[in-house]
């Protein structure tokens, strides 16, 4: 019995490596860009860690590809399917497309705004001022990259070439409002997915003129939940499982993901200790590791650096949380891991 145990727990130590090769790949690729293309780095939202709106399974392929290999729509059938080329073969109105860079930007959008909450199916007016320009403008929205640029637009804008866009409609430039049934998209049957997006000003030749700052889009029936997928929890397993293992030796980043509604910004995440004893009912076996960090669902966590505070966390057994930054009763449920 115990030799066939063995390969399981090899495969979920080999998917725990993987983890962090993922992490250490991006900030390698971006350090390398940042050496041979110098410019002034955007400012991430939190220096503990990797944050961005990109859904984690963007990362690998985002920092992968050139500028000129833009990525496939994220939760697309094609994607769940595994059926990406065929599909993108017979509907070319999913191919992702290049855009244009906001070089310099001149509209200013005022609507949305950071923290709007659209619902699927409602009317919103989307709101701007061009100053001079004239003629038609055409109006997109793109997917915001929160889990690498936390709320930064500079950052969101520069990686808006990376990421699917969808055009919502066209307008004279001079007219500085436009009503969207949001989730509407031009000259498709479908609408956007719930998430977190922001809009693009550009002409009708698709010179980019602005940006708006990044809102969520939510379901009618949105349901404010938090779930953590890494650490996993060992009982959900398909197979006997031990918890993941985090070392405090070294100065590496371990990946915590995790899913939520769209309607949530920004998360805390805490530890507490499940072998302190007698400390435990004093307090001092929780440890806040994260303090308002975007809500990009993947968050790069440095066990050596110790808590926001800078205070050691002991090896032992923990439980992992996390929490809606506004509404602490919503929360994930506990996962299980080591730390040594």
């Amino acid at each position: 019995m115990q030799n066939q145990k063995e390969p399981e727990n090899w495969k979920l130590q080999f998917f725990s490596a993987c983890v962090v090769a993922v992490f250490l790949a991006i900030v390698l690729l971006v350090s390398s860009r940042s050496t041979t293309n110098p410019q002034p780095a955007p400012q991430l939202a939190n220096e503990r860690g990797l944050e961005s709106d990109i859904p984690y399974s963007y990362l690998s392929d985002l920092f992968s590809r050139e500028a000129s290999e833009p990525l496939a729509p994220s939760g697309s059938s094609a994607d769940e399917e595994g059926t990406r080329g065929d599909e993108f073969g017979t509907n070319p109105d999913l191919l992702p497309t290049f855009v244009n860079p906001l070089l310099n930007p001149t509209a200013e959008l005022s609507a949305p705004k950071l923290h709007d909450v659209l619902t699927l199916g409602e009317s919103f007016f989307i709101k701007w001022n061009t100053g001079a320009e004239e003629g038609p403008v055409r109006l997109k929205v793109f997917e915001s990259a929160v889990s690498y640029c936390g709320y930064d637009q500079d950052c969101l804008s520069s990686l808006g070439a990376f990421v699917k866009n969808y055009t919502i409609g066209e307008t004279p430039a001079r007219s500085g409002v436009f009503e969207w049934q949001v989730g509407q998209i031009t000259g498709q049957n479908e609408q956007l997915s719930p998430g977190k997006y922001f809009v693009r000003l550009e002409t009708a030749e698709g010179q980019a003129l602005g940006d708006s700052q990044s809102f969520a889009v939510v379901s009618k029936n949105e349901q404010l939940t938090l779930d953590v997928a890494v650490p996993y929890d060992p009982e959900q397993m398909p197979y006997e499982a031990e918890p993941l293992v985090f070392s405090t030796e070294g100065d590496l980043p371990y990946g915590i993901m995790w899913n939520s509604a769209p309607s949530i910004f920004y998360v805390d995440i805490f530890v507490r200790s499940q072998t302190c004893g007698s400390e435990c009912r004093e307090g001092s076996g929780l440890y806040q590791i994260a303090e308002a960090i975007p809500n990009g669902l993947v968050w790069g966590w440095y066990p050596g650096r110790g808590d926001i505070k800078g205070a050691r966390i002991p090896a032992g057994d923990y439980e992992l949380y996390i929490q809606d930054d506004h509404d602490g009763s919503i929360k994930s449920a506990a996962r299980i891991f080591q730390l040594e």
